[in-house]
């Protein structure tokens, strides 16, 4: 067992408490317990066991946990966008652990915090509560039947850090057509994403910056597949354009007939 949070639990996990007091329910913690469950809350009176898990499209946590990133070099990276499936995976990983949970804490419930990175923002400004995207994350909470009483996500990035709750008894489920919504994005709902690891200077005099040659791309780009099966990007027609740019024009897709339902 480990004795102390991950430094991402930690900032999740005082998301989560503040964002309860300001809906005028401060939690009571108990420092006791920091893992399998993360956390232990009072909440109104009752003993509620709290899990945390990052998400992201699991090749997305392949690359960031790499241990030979360059410094100072970009890495463009084309993701799909697919929220709902973050949320489902990360459910479907750990409502087993449930039983577990209530047994060794004697909890009433077990709530999920989801949460994003430093690295990858998920929660960006046009993609708050009441856009499509957003419904999209919360729609991932009702894909699969689990026994999660309440799923929050804490968005991690370093501006508008915020936890909202995103699944519960008294929040309505989505309307949001997962299909409708990719078809707005031919060939596939995408992502542009530049990740450089920087390392600040200082001058004498205490000035700081950073350098980064984006015309000098540590290696090419990363292109990651759908978790949607449904679907496969063929990314070569816009590897081979030397002009390509963000808009992403010259991508093709395949739309496979043995599509699973939600």
């Amino acid at each position: 067992m480990r004795s102390e949070w991950k430094a991402s639990e930690r900032v999740a996990l005082s998301l989560f408490a503040r964002a309860l007091e300001a809906h005028g329910i401060p939690p009571i913690h108990a420092p006791e317990i920091s893992d399998a469950p993360d956390a232990l809350f009072l909440v109104k009176g009752e003993i509620i066991a709290v899990e945390c898990r990052y998400i992201a499209h699991p090749e997305l946590l392949k690359f960031l946990g790499k241990r030979h990133i360059l410094e100072n070099r970009a890495y463009e990276i084309l993701l799909p966008r697919e929220p709902h499936l973050w949320v489902r995976n990360a459910i479907e990983e750990k409502h087993p652990y449930i039983p577990k949970y209530l047994a060794r804490t004697g909890a009433r419930e077990v709530w999920l915090l989801l949460h994003s990175s430093h690295q990858h923002k998920i929660l960006r400004n046009d993609r708050s509560e009441g856009s499509e995207f957003f419904e999209l994350l919360c729609l991932g909470a009702h894909l699969l039947p689990h026994g999660f009483t309440r799923v929050w996500f804490a968005e991690l990035g370093e501006s508008h850090t915020r936890a909202v709750e995103i699944y519960g008894p008294d929040l309505p489920k989505p309307t949001v057509n997962i299909d409708d919504y990719i078809a707005k994005f031919p060939p596939y709902p995408l992502d542009h994403i530049w990740f450089v690891p920087a390392t600040v200077n200082a001058s004498s005099s205490g000035e700081k910056s950073v350098t980064i040659n984006l015309n000098n791309p540590a290696t090419d780009p990363v292109c990651i597949q759908p978790i949607d099966s449904r679907f496969q990007i063929d990314y070569v027609p816009y590897l081979s354009n030397p002009m390509r740019n963000s808009d992403l024009s010259g991508l093709k897709w395949a739309f496979y007939d043995d599509r699973p339902s939600y």
